[in-house]
């Protein structure tokens, strides 16, 4: 399996069962280098047992980047879900916090302290919820937030990457 950053996660289901990740650090085209193969799984050690035989791996729920926004403009969000018709929440925060990983949803990026729902929709057929947001004129409003996605249906609801959003 790829990852955004380029790892190559190599799952073994052999006694024990390992997931090592691959990364090619000095750009010579191979992981076989110090460093460029770390053991990231072993059923024996974790303290969370992964079944990796039976592990089935979904794609994240993704927030497109936001572009600044001038006060009195409008701020365009899209929140790409896994399938069609899937409930999507987008959560307003005043910015970043500690990733406070919550299983089995994924990891949580924004500040819950300011948290707030602000869009609650379905995905469209091509699996995208997009809303916007109006900006007023207040200068005192002028700063960076953050928003975070939350989407799925009642079996399976993961959380997003989170993204910056600057008022300018």
């Amino acid at each position: 399996m790829l990852r955004d950053d380029g790892t190559v996660l190599l799952f073994d289901s052999d006694t024990p069962d390992k997931i090592t990740a691959c990364k090619d650090l000095n750009s010579d085209g191979d992981a076989l280098d110090a460093g460029e193969a770390v053991q990231a799984y072993q059923s024996g050690l974790g303290s969370v047992a992964l079944a990796v035989r039976g592990g089935a791996f979904l794609r994240a729920p993704l927030f497109d980047s936001v572009a600044a926004v001038n006060l009195g403009g409008t701020a365009f969000f899209n929140l790409h879900a896994n399938r069609p018709g899937d409930l999507c929440v987008s959560v307003f925060s005043l910015g970043f916090g500690p990733a406070i990983p919550l299983a089995p949803w994924g990891v949580i990026e924004i500040d819950l302290n300011s948290a707030l729902v602000y869009g609650v929709g379905i995905a469209d057929a091509t699996a995208t919820f997009a809303h916007t947001l109006a900006i007023p004129t207040t200068p005192s409003i002028v700063g960076n937030y953050a928003f975070q996605g939350w989407c799925g249906d009642l079996n399976r609801l993961f959380f997003s990457n989170a993204v910056a959003f600057v008022i300018q």
